[in-house]
């Protein structure tokens, strides 16, 4: 066998076992946010006081979601309106954590394949949405003024309140 065919076995086999390594170093995390999903529930979590609070279903339900028009646009492709029945973030807040007006927090918000996108809690007291969908997981944030949905998170599972 050629000196390059080996080393490219080499190569290969090295990276199929980091891909295990690093597999079973996330397999907890990976469990976890399955988990969140098949139970249709949210975290919502306060950094500065530790505490963490589990928003499910029926707690959106309970905020009497509307319909919300947003232009969902992807693949290069022209936007597509689409209807959402979802609740602003800051109604979630208001049912959840005291909001602090002097302290601008920064909003994280986590899906389960470990996407995330943060934002003042200013931004996304005015302009967040939390959608039910039946489709790409129970909740769904919603920019509606977000041109590209670049900042949309699909299958969302977490919410961090970070200072």
């Amino acid at each position: 066998m050629k000196k390059s065919t080996i080393a490219v076995i080499a190569i290969i086999a090295a990276l199929a076992a980091a891909v295990a390594v690093l597999f079973l170093l996330n397999w907890g995390s990976i469990q976890g946010r399955q988990q969140l999903l098949e139970d249709g529930e949210l975290h919502l979590t306060h950094h500065t006081t530790s505490e963490t609070f589990v928003i499910t279903v029926a707690d959106i339900e309970a905020l009497n979601p509307q319909p919300l028009q947003a232009i969902l646009r992807g693949g290069g492709q022209p936007g597509v309106d689409v209807e959402f029945y979802a609740v602003p973030f800051a109604a979630l807040m208001q049912a959840f954590i005291p909001i602090q007006d002097d302290v601008d927090y920064t909003v994280v918000f986590t899906a389960a394949d470990g996407f995330a996108t943060a934002m003042p809690q200013s931004e996304a007291m005015h302009t967040a949405y939390i959608a039910l969908c039946a489709e790409r997981g129970p909740f769904r944030l919603i920019l509606p003024y977000d041109q590209f949905a670049q900042r949309w998170v699909h299958w969302l599972t977490g919410i961090e309140l970070r200072l």
